[in-house]
């Protein structure tokens, strides 16, 4: 992968994470209930926030370090091509 494109890559996580840092975790983060496949009783809506729509006491963290991961495998992992 060229070195431009994983520099490019690293700033759009970067982006997505600080704006993840923004979000309040104690505001109706879920959104209305029709944006919900299932509504209320959605299993993706389950797993990242309470039934009040707040978001769950471990959602920012985990997907934060989600993202480090990702950056990690991605500096790491995938060979880097000179351009």
């Amino acid at each position: 992968m060229p070195i431009t494109a994983k520099l490019a890559l690293s700033l759009v996580i970067v982006a997505i994470s600080i704006g993840l840092v923004a979000v309040k975790a104690n505001a109706n983060n879920a959104g209305p209930d029709w944006l919900w496949r299932g509504g209320k009783r959605d299993a993706v809506r389950s797993l990242l926030t309470n039934p009040d729509g707040s978001m769950r006491r471990f959602a920012k963290p985990a997907a934060l370090v989600f993202f480090a991961l990702v950056l990690l495998a991605l500096w790491v992992i995938v060979p880097t091509v000179r351009s």
